[in-house]
């Protein structure tokens, strides 16, 4: 009898155990961000897994690549199957292991890499992280991608177990959280992100110079490695620079990636030159002010890449193949069936309303009512696991090492102005700019923003829909710095002001304060320009 009830004890302390299991489950389901509306971008990963069809060209990259070149197009006019694994600000390791995680499935002929990611040698931002990791499947190429990915203050259990991360959501679920917590609705079409509204490119912001213009050591370290798994496996590897102006692509940098196609034995296209070319009208083929080409400039973007790929690439027309043929039938129609929908919408309301955010909240009472048993039940081991409580990542976290005093400020109308400060009263203080530009943000729901105040510029970031100060530029002898240093004046008086620079090269020095570098850029000895950044 004793046997019996120990027995029946292990049987019932082995079934709590799964029904917690379950609830876990359950809940990391519903917490986690589905990136359904708004922010799309977070679904991008997970939708390369439910194609089951081989793909001869496979892209990699971020919005530069899945915004400005239809699949669909390359398709339609040379039969040629592609996917693009985009993600937003998918940095260059990320864009490495999302190939080397793709060529466990299959090995294409041609891969597409877009080198503007190059611009960024370290990691930027828990958000971006996640929405190109996340929804990888687990596998040795998804732990090297979290190892070389995380920010300062991630932790490697939070990406195994997300509910960690997001527990904290329960209070922010939604309609959208319910609807997805098993099965997403596709947002691309073989990883192309389509827009149909219109909006001309506009006069973009003088682009703001820099001390060093030589791409950093971890970005290429990880072409190398892209180059080298391509040659390994017979694969061509062709590099392309977007058709687009902004952000701003450095002649120093396109130099750096003709030399490198060259000693590599690669081909690199700079689509930027090339756009009258390809027939892209920028008045007629941006949906967002020149950032992104809409679903016009893209299909022109495919039609002029596809002749190339088909000329210089060993590709096969499989619009003979009569199984691609009736898929790729399918994926036209419902790419056309899209189509007609934005249209119809901005006939509707004026705008693209589909993927905007989802703002009615979830109202059933019994719905919240067993979130709220569950979570309460939870929260003190989901505390204690976690480490405390935190923002989750797709809402964005308060700026780490706020800078205000400790670092470098300028005084702009009397007003001083400190990086990662709020611009909102900045603003106010400082009326009305002479100029202003915006540019709608890849990853946030936000804008990234440039003010110009004379011969000041600053330049904004978005966090939580709040404007934080991300750089301030001097570009005239009207405003100086601080310390009493203005456009035009000596190298002399700039060290006799700041003593010996922590950076010293042929056409700047630099100084470095609480968390802020004031860099001066020289000609013949005197000061031409003066930026403020993130050190």
């Amino acid at each position: 009898m004793k046997g019996k009830t120990r027995k029946q004890k292990v049987i019932a302390a082995i079934c709590l155990v799964l029904v917690w299991i379950a609830v876990l489950w359950l809940i990391q389901c519903l917490v986690v961000p589905k990136y359904q509306t708004g922010v799309v971008e977070g679904s991008m990963t997970a939708e390369y897994y439910k194609d089951k069809s081989k793909h001869e060209v496979l892209m990699v990259g971020d919005c530069e690549v899945y915004e400005n070149i239809s699949t669909i197009e390359l398709w339609r006019k040379y039969g040629i199957t592609s996917y693009i694994r985009g993600s937003a600000q998918q940095l260059v390791w990320h864009s490495y292991y999302m190939l080397e995680d793709a060529l466990r499935y299959e090995t294409p002929k041609v891969v597409v890499f877009n080198v503007l990611a190059l611009k960024y040698n370290e990691p930027q931002s828990e958000a971006y992280n996640r929405m190109s990791i996340d929804g990888m499947r687990w596998s040795k190429s998804k732990v090297e991608a979290i190892k070389a990915s995380m920010m300062e203050d991630e932790h490697f259990i939070d990406y195994v177990f997300p509910l960690f991360r997001y527990h904290s959501r329960w209070s922010e679920l939604d309609r959208d959280d319910f609807k997805h917590i098993f099965k997403k609705d596709p947002v691309t079409h073989n990883g192309y992100y389509m827009r149909v509204d219109v909006r001309p490119q506009e006069e973009f912001p003088d682009p703001t110079p820099l001390t060093d213009y030589t791409l950093g050591e971890k970005a290429m370290s990880y072409l190398d490695k892209m180059t080298e798994l391509c040659k390994e496996k017979g694969i061509k590897l062709v590099l392309i620079k977007a058709p687009v102006e902004f952000p701003h692509w450095y002649d120093q940098w396109d130099k750096q990636m003709v030399e490198y196609a060259e000693e590599n034995g690669l081909d690199y296209l700079n689509f930027i030159s090339l756009r009258d070319d390809a027939g892209i009208d920028m008045s007629t083929d941006t949906y967002d002010a020149g950032l992104h080409l809409n679903v016009s400039g893209a299909e022109k973007m495919a039609d002029y890449f596809g002749a190339w790929l088909t000329e210089n690439c060993d590709l096969t027309d499989c619009r003979t193949d009569k199984e691609y043929s009736e898929l790729w039938q399918k994926k036209t129609e419902l790419y056309e069936q899209e189509k007609t929908n934005q249209y119809k919408e901005l006939r509707e309301y004026g705008k693209i309303v589909s993927k905007a955010p989802v703002e009615t909240k979830e109202t059933n009472v019994m719905k919240n009512f067993i979130i709220l048993v569950l979570v309460a039940a939870l929260c003190l081991t989901l505390v204690a696991c976690s480490g405390g409580d935190k923002k989750p990542a797709d809402s964005g976290n308060e700026p780490a090492g706020t800078v205000t005093s400790d670092g470098y400020t300028v005084k702009v109308k009397g007003t001083e102005v400190a990086l990662d400060a709020k611009m909102a009263p900045l603003a106010d203080a400082l009326g009305e700019p002479t100029k202003y530009f915006e540019s709608e943000s890849c990853a946030f729901q936000g804008l990234d923003k440039v003010y110009t105040y004379g011969g000041v510029v600053i330049s904004t970031y978005p966090m939580e829909d709040v404007d934080y100060v991300l750089s301030v530029e001097l570009k005239d002898d009207t405003v100086s710095t601080a310390e009493g240093v203005s456009i035009g004046d000596s190298l002399s008086k700039v060290t006799e002001k700041y003593g010996d620079p922590a950076e010293t090269l042929p056409t700047a020095v630099s100084y470095t304060k609480g968390g802020v570098k004031l860099s001066f850029f020289l000609e013949n000895d005197a000061v031409t320009s003066i930026t403020y950044t993130k050190a």
